[in-house]
């Protein structure tokens, strides 16, 4: 479900490499080459004819091994959706660690409430409904949780943005006082972490009805910290602006655990050359 750019269009052209049949639903009909594609606005519903064979009586193989769902934001969209399914169907939903409800802790784990982060407004809300509408209609599921997610072909230019403001003004801009702190994942992790939940036969797999999982780094940056990575990765002098309003981060302290998922991937930091090699831009 979406499938046609950033995670879910890598996702689905790593399965197609791999030699998995991959169907891709979507309102512009388009995806990665190689892909089945079914061109279709999901707020219309699923009563059309050609999703009849979506649903199958218990004991018959559903439609798919897995549904994958990238852009599901309302709950209306998911309970549309999931009256679809056959009782066996699985189903893998990718939702945001902006569910996670406000906390005095900085430290969100998986086994803290839901509800939105303030600070996210609708976005965080209206993920955390769609968890509970899944969750209350028993679905076979899985949620995945990521943190800001960062790399190549991006929609939101978090690093782009400072790559270029410190080559172009050798400045920064940052919000607050520039000492929030927030986690990060490579897009290419978090395309590797769900790839391996819906192929391999490992734990996440076989016992994953109705669990949660965030997918984020060790690491944990502030503004500061990650303006400076970038400057002394690029070798340029830079000036930080403060209390900038112009910026792709919130200021809020945003830190996710990755310790239930346990899987430990390369900083952000030595990923820099890669996505500036990838991007065409230039450094010394």
């Amino acid at each position: 479900m979406g499938g046609n750019r950033f995670v879910g269009k890598k996702l689905a052209a790593r399965l197609v490499s791999k030699g998995h049949h991959v169907t891709v639903l979507n309102r512009s009909g388009t995806g990665p080459i190689g892909c089945e594609i079914i061109k279709h606005d999901r707020n219309l519903g699923f009563s059309d004819p050609k999703f009849n064979d979506w649903t199958r009586p218990l004991g018959e193989s559903p439609r798919f091994d897995d549904v994958i769902d990238f852009c599901l934001f309302k709950p209306e969209q998911a309970v549309s959706l999931i009256t679809k399914f056959s009782p066996q169907q699985k189903y893998t939903f990718i939702s945001s660690a902006a569910a996670y409800v406000d906390s005095h802790s900085q430290l969100y784990t998986e086994y803290m409430p839901i509800g939105g982060r303030s600070a996210f407004g609708e976005y965080g809300k209206e993920k955390s409904l769609c968890e509970n509408v899944i969750s209350e209609n028993n679905v076979n599921h899985v949620v995945f949780r990521p943190s800001y997610i960062v790399g190549n072909d991006c929609p939101r230019p978090r690093l782009r943005y400072y790559i270029n403001s410190i080559l172009s003004e050798g400045k920064a801009f940052v919000p607050g006082d520039g000492k929030a702190l927030f986690s990060l994942v490579w897009v290419d992790d978090v395309v590797d972490t769900i790839y391996n939940s819906v192929t391999v036969a490992g734990r996440m797999y076989s016992g994953r009805r109705g669990d949660r999982f965030n997918i984020t780094g060790y690491d944990v940056y502030s503004h500061i910290g990650l303006v400076t990575e970038i400057s002394e990765f690029l070798k340029k002098k830079v000036d930080i602006v403060y209390k900038s309003k112009d910026t792709p981060f919130l200021n809020e302290n945003f830190i996710i655990s990755p310790a239930k998922l346990g899987e430990r991937f390369v900083p952000i930091k030595y990923r820099l050359m890669e996505f500036c090699d990838y991007t065409g831009i230039r450094y010394e």
